[in-house]
């Protein structure tokens, strides 16, 4: 190792070491205090890692701060730009070299720890090729939540900007309201829709024939059918 020694009156004690395996360490602490100064990157001294304020870290490129990072896990990305560009910017690059259908890209990951104290995604965000043919190109992007304790996809935006959401239930309608979500709009079957109201389904639909208040599934092919056994003696009235 390599010491470095300073004293008063002539007695030197090793305040800095360089050990045989490259570490450099602060006798005693083997703590690196910068005391507010900055460690430089490059030739020109502006791009760097800066301490000069208390429980923050800046990173510096250009002389300018593009990054930020504070106590307790708060990141601040900046972008500079006056103009109307995409600035900052946040790039997951898959650099794959073989890139195909089906590739996951990159993804958003929220974790955290379950009563238990274990480690859980609660949610994701991911992108993913659907066609990785030159010139031809398509991608998703996919949300996935914890559901009863499974991973599950819920949403997808498709090459074609439009939203994707799971069939629902009738007591689970895939679109539903934040105060009322047993109301809402669900995927009977193949080619069936369903409305429901309060968890039951006063209207049903297929390619031919809305049904209210009864499926007719064999009574009829096409048309309009509405049920009022037991609710009252009126079918359809105008007031």
């Amino acid at each position: 190792s390599i010491d470095f020694m300073t004293g008063a009156s002539e007695i030197a004690a090793t305040k800095w070491s360089i050990t045989s395996a490259g570490t450099f360490l602060n006798a005693g602490t083997n703590i690196i205090d910068m005391n507010a100064g900055k460690i430089d990157l490059d030739a020109d001294a502006d791009t760097s890692i800066v301490a000069s304020t208390d429980d923050e870290i800046h990173f510096e490129i250009g002389a300018a701060t593009e990054m930020v990072k504070f106590a307790h896990g708060i990141y601040t990305f900046k972008g500079l730009d006056t103009g109307g560009a995409h600035d900052p910017q946040m790039i997951l690059f898959r650099d794959s070299s073989s890139p195909a259908d089906g590739d996951i890209i990159g993804s958003l990951i929220y974790k955290a720890d379950n009563d238990a104290g274990e480690v859980t995604t609660f949610g994701h965000i991911n992108g993913r090729i659907e066609d990785a043919s030159n010139g031809t190109e398509d991608g998703t992007i996919r949300f996935s939540t914890m559901r009863a304790g499974t991973l599950t996809e819920g949403a997808i935006l498709t090459e074609n900007g439009l939203w994707q959401v799971e069939d629902g239930a009738v007591g689970t309608p895939s679109i539903s309201f934040n105060g009322d979500t047993d109301t809402g709009l669900f995927i009977v079957g193949a080619d069936e829709l369903g409305i429901a109201v309060g968890g039951s389904r006063p209207i049903y639909s297929t390619n031919r024939k809305v049904c209210i208040n009864d499926d007719a599934t064999t009574d009829m092919s096409s048309g309009l059918c509405v049920n009022q056994t037991s609710y009252d003696n009126f079918i359809f009235e105008l007031k």
